[in-house]
């Protein structure tokens, strides 16, 4: 048996106070806007700020990120079997 300390919910990363999560969300969530809006080309036409190539990077960004997920996610559901 392993000598690593679990909190209560089974995870073994320090728990997290509730300000820091309702932030966190806060933040995740704006970040999220701006990327859909970027990408939905609420800012494009700017040709001075290169807002094509913030589209596109915006795009990459979400791509990455929902790669991120999907690999956390897949890990979490791969420790409940085990």
């Amino acid at each position: 048996m392993s000598d690593i300390k679990r909190n209560e919910s089974g995870s073994s990363r320090p728990p997290m106070g509730r300000t820091a999560r309702v932030f966190g969300s806060i933040g995740l969530g704006i970040i999220g806007f701006v990327l859909y809006w970027v990408c939905d080309g609420l800012f494009d036409g700017y040709a001075k700020y290169h807002t094509l190539l913030l589209t596109w990077i915006a795009v990459s960004v979400l791509a990455v990120i929902g790669g991120i997920v999907w690999i956390v996610d897949e890990r979490r559901h791969r420790d409940d079997e085990e």
